[in-house]
């Protein structure tokens, strides 16, 4: 059985970068503890902050742990290097091997002696308009990973929110001089700067409970939401029940035709659960490719519905890849809230994964209560 995590780890350490930002108005500063916390945060030996040079078209390096006057002075190109791929491409790049990969630019390591093993590189993004590119490098155990991803995806966001600041403060002292006004220039962007705090706040909020891959509702989220609906359903008697859904022969699918088009799988099936089910259910990954559905008000018929419905679509679904498009199928567990009125939403989870392995072990592609 699956085992149920608490909460998002360091979520509160993430979260306490936006009060500095509004405090310090060193930019430098800033910085390096957003580099400092990623290093901790993803345990790795070392963490970056590129910033494009619209002149050269090149990354450089504006702040880093170690060696930061040897690598000011080394331009990186977009289009040889692997943080060009992800600023290129606006998406996380992982490299678990830099040996095996063409994109590697190795001067860097030259110059300053270090050895990189693998890469980390997460785009800085404003309203859709580049800035630069946020890196770790050398997990200490182990490989980067998805969970990975989720953080250095909200740290990018909170290293965004101070690069953008710092423009915004400069552009309101060059449009204020010489003018009488300026004690209310200054506060006009006062408040547009405490405006985009609260913007880019509940967007780094938004980032902390997706599930990046799939857009749907992380584990911590599905967790929190999960509570709050089965203990309504607990307090008014009525009838609760949930799904475990895993795509079946996932691994094969991997490969066969590469982690790239699993993500792709596991996106399309995101998408069948998110236009299937209705807005009241709660729908989240679970971790790999596992995926929870929580129903208020369905009892065990209803579900077995939905859940019949659910098995249908997928096994029409396609996945287009250069071999010739694939199919998948999964194995769903179904179960509902028992009547003590006293089971954990852990509990009933645990017991729709039990149901879910039943179904494997019948031959998958099928539903087990």
């Amino acid at each position: 059985m699956i085992a149920i995590p608490a909460t998002l780890p360091n979520l509160e350490r993430i979260f306490s970068i936006s009060h500095e930002i509004v405090v310090n108005p060193s930019l430098d500063d800033i910085l390096r503890s957003i580099i400092q916390v990623s290093t901790e945060l993803v345990a790795c030996e070392a963490a970056s902050i590129f910033m494009l040079d619209a002149s050269t078209n090149m990354l450089n390096f504006v702040t880093a742990t170690g060696y930061q006057d040897r690598l000011f002075n080394i331009p990186v190109p977009i289009d040889q290097s692997i943080a060009g791929a992800a600023f290129t491409s606006n998406s996380p790049v992982i490299v678990p091997d830099v040996s095996n990969d063409a994109r590697y630019y190795p001067k860097v390591d030259q110059q300053t002696k270090f050895i990189t093993h693998s890469i980390l590189a997460v785009p800085l993004t404003f309203r859709e308009r580049k800035i630069g590119v946020l890196e770790v490098v050398n997990k200490k155990q182990g490989r980067f990973d998805q969970a990975d991803v989720e953080v250095m995806v909200v740290l990018a966001a909170q290293a965004t929110i101070a690069i953008e600041i710092v423009r915004l403060y400069r552009q309101a002292q060059d449009e204020i001089a010489g003018r009488i006004k300026v004690e209310e220039e200054l506060r006009r962007h006062q408040d547009h700067l405490e405006e985009l705090v609260k913007e880019r706040s509940a967007e780094v909020h938004r980032l902390a409970i997706t599930d990046q891959l799939t857009g749907l509702s992380n584990r911590h989220q599905l967790m929190t939401l999960g509570n709050q609906l089965l203990q309504r359903a607990q307090r008014y008697h009525t009838p609760f029940s949930a799904l475990m859904v895993e795509c079946d022969d996932f691994k094969k699918i991997n490969d066969t035709y590469g982690h790239l088009m699993g993500d792709a799988a596991l996106r399309e099936l995101a998408g069948i659960l998110r236009q299937d089910l209705r807005a009241t259910d709660v729908i989240g990954r679970f971790g790999g490719d596992e995926f929870v559905v929580l129903m208020p008000h369905t009892d065990l018929q209803a579900a077995r519905k939905l859940a019949v419905r659910l098995l249908k679509r997928i096994r029409l679904a396609r996945i287009d890849t250069p071999q010739g498009p694939f199919g998948m199928t999964v194995s769903i567990g179904l179960v509902e809230m028992d009547q003590t009125g006293q089971q954990s939403l852990d509990s009933l989870i645990g017991k729709a994964d039990q149901a879910m392995y039943a179904a494997k072990q019948a031959g998958r592609d099928r539903i087990a209560v």
